[in-house]
């Protein structure tokens, strides 16, 4: 058995050496990051105020921080949309809606929508332009009177139905007997009748009556016929409908979900009195547009109720069209439509800028 003395490091070949080194230098630089790395982190604590000269003091001090204040629940929104409501609907409040009317309503219609829950009726229409018109109407106001009933217009009534009376029940027979006295009894010299027999009641009809024999006759004279009895029109304006397939569940005579406003009832008020010139001018003409042409106009409106710039006016319908809704809108100067209450102000501002669209049809 032989031995061999450890040669030294530094005759060692390079290749082992490299080694070497690398292994203490790896053990060297663990010990140092287990014993640096610790205080190299510690930053202490970060003080928020000032230090005082008791430390056990200073471990229990507190401290406030202002915070900002908790925002109030937003309001809901005004309404914003105004629709022409239906003013033969009934006035009830809504719960919420963005539409704002002349009056209260709640949608309805007559032929249900299944699980519609539209704020606006289902309705027949166009789809070129916007429309928010339910009913329609006619500004021409109506010819015929009401009948006043006095006591001859009663004793005409009578003597027409009397004279109906009597030519239901003639007396039966062919030869008539009567006397001169007026409470006589008239009798007819007739051969009996072998099948006759008695009736449990007299039974009166009409001459020419209906079938149920209830009817009576009233002779009119048809060169002076009898005016009849109608319901106020409330002139409600020619409409022009724009579509809407799906509307509400609720049945009755068809309206919007709208709230009443102050500046509803004004706008309402306000283009009733348009429609009304702007169809006294058609009326006075001898020319009238062809069907389907239209004029566009916007204009400014101020908290004063005056029309102030006539911002635009164009269309289809020809120039003598667009003079007669400039007219219809801004008759000339000195005129208002009324000056707005402080509360639209504040809501509106000053000034308003609306737009009207004017079918020929």
């Amino acid at each position: 058995m032989s031995t061999q003395a450890a040669k030294p490091f530094n005759r060692l070949d390079p290749e082992v050496r490299g080694v070497l080194v690398g292994i203490l230098a790896t053990l060297f630089l663990h010990i140092f990051l287990l014993w640096v790395a610790p205080r190299l982190l510690d930053f202490g604590t970060v003080s928020m105020r000032p230090a005082t000269a008791d430390p056990e003091r200073d471990k229990y001090r507190e401290f406030t921080i202002d915070l900002p204040p908790e925002e109030a629940a937003p309001k809901p929104a005004t309404p914003f949309k105004f629709v022409e409501v239906n003013p033969d609907a009934p006035e009830n409040v809504p719960d919420d809606t963005a539409n704002f009317g002349a009056q209260n309503q709640q949608v309805a219609q007559e032929k249900p929508t299944p699980e519609g829950k539209s704020d606006n009726p289902a309705i027949e229409g166009q789809e070129k332009l916007k429309s928010t018109q339910i009913v329609d109407g006619n500004r021409a106001q109506s010819q015929r009177t009401v009948v006043e009933v006095t006591p001859e217009v009663i004793e005409q009534i009578q003597q027409v139905a009397a004279a109906a009376r009597a030519a239901a029940n003639p007396l039966s027979g062919f030869e008539k007997l009567e006397g001169k006295e007026p409470d006589s009894i008239g009798s007819n010299i007739a051969p009996f009748d072998p099948n006759a027999r008695a009736v449990a009641e007299k039974i009166e009809g009409a001459a020419e009556g209906a079938e149920d024999g209830t009817s009576l006759i009233f002779r009119v004279d048809p060169r002076r016929p009898m005016a009849r009895q109608e319901l106020a029109d409330k002139g409600n304006r020619p409409a022009i409908f724009e579509k809407n397939a799906i509307g509400t569940k609720n049945i009755g005579p068809i309206a919007y979900n709208a709230k009443w406003s102050e500046y509803g009832q004004y706008l309402q008020k306000l283009i009733d009195a348009v429609d009304a010139r702007w169809h006294e001018q058609i009326l006075n003409s001898k020319h009238y547009p062809a069907p389907g042409s239209e004029v566009i106009v916007t204009f400014v409106l101020n908290s004063a109720g005056e029309v102030t710039a006539i911002k635009k006016s164009e269309g289809s319908a020809g120039e003598q069209a667009t003079n007669w809704s400039v007219t219809a809108i801004s008759p000339g100067p000195g005129f208002t439509y009324g000056a707005w209450t402080p509360q639209m102000i504040a809501v509106l501002g000053e000034t308003q800028e609306l737009t009207f669209y004017f079918l020929f049809r």
